[in-house]
């Protein structure tokens, strides 16, 4: 944890081995200070834009492999 913002270290079968940051924004929140959080930690952990996945596990598990 870092502030309010989680920190996972996932393994998951037949995907590998993922990071993932998981900003929490209490009710009084700020989303644009959690955002803010959760890129800085990105810088500091050298992490890309280009490396982030927008799906999630299951819908990566239930794309079909290519054939090539």
């Amino acid at each position: 944890m870092y502030r309010n913002v989680r920190i996972h270290l996932d393994r998951v079968e037949e995907l590998g081995e993922f990071l993932e940051l998981e900003a929490v924004v209490e009710p009084q929140g700020s989303w644009d200070e959690a955002e803010r959080l959760v890129r800085d930690l990105m810088e500091r952990l050298q992490i890309s834009s280009a490396s982030l996945l927008e799906s999630s596990y299951g819908d990566l598990l239930s794309v079909p492999e290519s054939s090539d």
